[in-house]
């Protein structure tokens, strides 16, 4: 199950810092300039809100529904939890998608930092590592796979 997660969080991440390659690469190419986008304010405290529902809100939502659905229960089937930690992943990483918005658009710097510090939150809290997901495992109570 760990090996899926790190799968997952690997590929979702590798997209998002591809495409921070490709605007890296065209900035010391001169084809564009970071912040080269100029949309009103609004937007800006958008996409801050926006980050912080996925990197803070959402999991600790996504992680109190299951813990009230599963509350009652012995144990916890395996397949089950296994979709609750790919709910995390999916929510929390488009924490760093929303960092190369950040990136692309010119935000105030405090809405662009703050972003930015959102997506490494993230990305460090719900690293999928053997030891927190055992630490869940055994939290939730998940029957291993026989």
């Amino acid at each position: 199950m760990v090996k899926d997660l790190k799968k997952i969080y690997i590929m979702i991440l590798g997209s998002a810092g591809f495409g921070f390659l490709i605007l890296g690469l065209a900035k010391g190419l001169k084809i564009m300039e970071p912040g080269a986008w100029r949309l009103p304010p609004f937007y800006a405290s958008l996409l801050f809100i926006l980050s912080a529902i996925t990197s803070i809100a959402a999991p600790v939502l996504i992680r109190t529904l299951f813990a009230h659905n599963v509350r009652s229960r012995k144990s916890v089937n395996h397949d089950e939890f296994f979709k609750f930690e790919k709910n995390i992943l999916y929510m929390v990483l488009l924490t760093p998608w929303f960092a190369l918005a950040a990136y692309l658009c010119d935000f105030q710097k405090f809405y662009s930092a703050g972003i930015v510090l959102m997506a490494f939150y993230a990305l460090y809290f719900y690293y999928p590592s053997e030891k927190r997901i055992n630490f869940d495992k055994k939290i939730f109570r998940v029957r291993e796979l026989e």
